[in-house]
């Protein structure tokens, strides 16, 4: 079984407690960036675009993924989102068919 670490970081606080935890483990890990960045004001970030996201339901586009898996596979999702003020990780099973 593979493992692999997805997660968004505005900020890079997310990013850097990802690869505090990864040198443990070692596994593949893979960032997921916004097609279009957030503003790099945070209260306009947090507080307009990705309130305005989240009370909408909508789903941004991203670049996609740089990361090929088949097989069965374990992936945790990572993110945090300050309006909401808690730090979700989902850990998710997969089984990949080629």
């Amino acid at each position: 079984m593979k493992n692999l670490i997805v997660y968004f970081s505005w900020s890079n606080n997310t990013k850097n407690l990802i690869e505090t935890i990864n040198k443990q483990f070692g596994f593949d890990v893979v960032r997921i960036e916004r097609k279009k960045p957030y503003s790099q004001n945070y209260h306009t970030c947090a507080y307009v675009e990705a309130k305005e996201e989240v009370e909408k339901h909508i789903h941004p586009q991203i670049n996609a993924l740089n990361a090929t898996v088949s097989g069965e596979i374990t992936v945790a999702i990572c993110c945090k989102c300050s309006f909401l003020s808690n730090f979700y990780c989902v850990k998710l099973f997969w089984n990949i068919q080629d």
